[in-house]
C-alpha cells in the first residue's frame, strides 16, 4: 500500500509519492520491506510531459513494478551493468508515442499481467500536459486493475471547478473533508494555487502526516513538479527528495566504504534516452532530454571532504517471500 496525491490547476501539475513497500501475507501487516523504493516514472510524450506513480503490486515476478511500467514505456528490455543493476542511464532511441498512446499502451499492459489479478492489484496514476490544437490541455487518469478487470478513471482534456483544479489519491483512503481543511488551512492560499514548491510542500506534507497513524504509508516523499511553459520559454521538470530523516549511501571499492548522505531519483523515460532510478550525493545534475531539463532538488547536505558529486543505478531488493 502507498499514498499517491496529484494536484493539478492552469499552472502547474504537481504530483507526490511516499517511498514504502511493506510484506504482507492474507491481509496481514508484516512489516517494511523496502523504505526508499522507488514508486514514479516520469515519460516524455511526442505531445507533452506526464508523471506516472503506482499503488498496490510492488513486483510482476522478480522486477520492481516502476521498472516494469518504464519497460512497457521504452518497448524492450532495460540495459545492465555487470552485477545485475539497470544501468543508471542509457542514450539510445525509443519510441515516440502521443500522451494517449502511452495511456492506452499502459492500460493494455496493466490489463494482460496476470500478475496484477490479486487483491493487492495495481493502481496508476497519471498527470501531465498535452498539446492539443496548439494548446496546453491538462490530463489527470487512474487506471485500475483488480481481479474483476480493469479501469480507466479521469479525462484526457481536464475541465474542474475551483480556479481550473483537480486533486486525485490512489492508495489509502484519504478523506476528502481533511484534504479540504488541510487546503483551507494553509497559511498562503495564492501561493498554494500558483507556486509549484508550495503545492508539492503541501502534498508531501499530507503524506507525512498519513505516515504517523497508517504504517502501510512511509515518511520519505518523492515529488515532481511541471509548471506550465511558454513556446519560446525553459521547459522544466523538478524532482524533489524529501525525506524525514537523512538517508545514507557509500562508496565502495577502496580501503573501506566511505558513507555519504544521500539522495533518491526516479525513472526518466523520453524517445532520446532514459535514466534509472539513481542515489546521488553531491551538487546534482540537471540532465537534459528532448529540450526538457530535469532539475534534481536535494535536502541541503554536506558530502565526504573531496567529493563533488557522485551517482550510481540502485541495486534493488528482491521481492519479499
Amino acid at each position: 500500500m502507498t499514498l499517491i496525491l496529484t494536484a493539478i490547476n492552469a499552472d502547474c501539475v504537481v504530483q507526490a509519492s511516499d517511498r514504502l513497500t511493506t510484506k504482507w501475507r492474507e491481509q496481514r501487516f508484516l512489516g517494511e520491506h523496502d523504505p526508499i523504493a522507488n514508486k514514479t516514472v516520469i515519460y516524455l510524450a511526442y505531445d507533452g510531459p506526464m508523471v506516472i506513480s503506482f499503488s498496490g503490486t510492488a513486483y510482476v515476478g522478480d522486477e520492481p513494478t516502476d521498472n516494469w511500467i518504464a519497460r512497457q514505456l521504452a518497448g524492450g528490455t532495460l540495459s545492465r551493468t555487470p552485477d545485475g543493476r539497470t544501468a543508471a542511464f542509457a542514450l539510445q532511441r525509443l519510441p515516440t508515442r502521443t500522451f494517449n498512446e502511452a495511456c492506452w499502451l499502459l492500460q493494455r499492459a496493466i490489463d494482460a499481467e496476470a500478475v496484477f489479478n490479486t487483491s493487492h492489484g495495481l493502481e496508476v496514476a497519471i498527470g501531465g500536459w498535452r498539446i492539443r490544437r496548439r494548446r496546453l490541455v491538462q490530463t489527470l487518469l487512474a487506471i485500475v486493475k483488480t481481479k474483476n478487470g480493469t479501469l480507466r478513471h479521469g479525462h484526457m482534456r481536464l475541465r474542474a471547478a475551483d480556479f481550473g483544479s483537480a486533486f486525485s489519491s490512489i492508495g489509502v483512503d484519504l478523506a476528502p473533508a481533511d484534504v479540504k481543511a488541510a487546503r483551507a488551512a494553509h497559511p498562503d492560499q495564492q501561493a498554494l494555487l500558483i507556486d509549484p514548491a508550495t503545492r508539492s510542500a503541501f502534498l508531501a506534507e499530507m503524506i507525512v502526516q498519513t505516515s504517523r497513524s497508517n504504517q502501510a504509508v512511509g515518511p520519505d516523499v518523492m515529488s515532481v513538479e511541471i509548471p506550465r511553459w511558454q513556446p519560446d520559454g525553459p521547459r522544466r521538470i523538478t524532482i524533489r527528495f524529501r525525506p524525514e530523516v537523512e538517508r545514507y549511501a557509500a562508496l565502495v571499492g577502496g580501503a573501506s566504504p566511505i558513507s555519504f548522505p544521500a539522495a533518491f531519483w526516479p525513472w526518466i523515460v523520453t524517445p532520446m534516452g532514459m535514466r534509472a532510478p539513481t542515489v546521488s550525493a553531491g551538487n546534482a545534475m540537471v540532465p537534459h532530454f528532448c529540450g526538457w531539463e530535469f532539475v534534481h532538488k536535494a535536502p541541503a547536505a554536506t558530502p565526504p571532504r573531496g567529493l563533488l558529486f557522485a551517482e550510481s543505478s540502485i541495486q534493488r531488493p528482491k521481492p519479499p517471500r
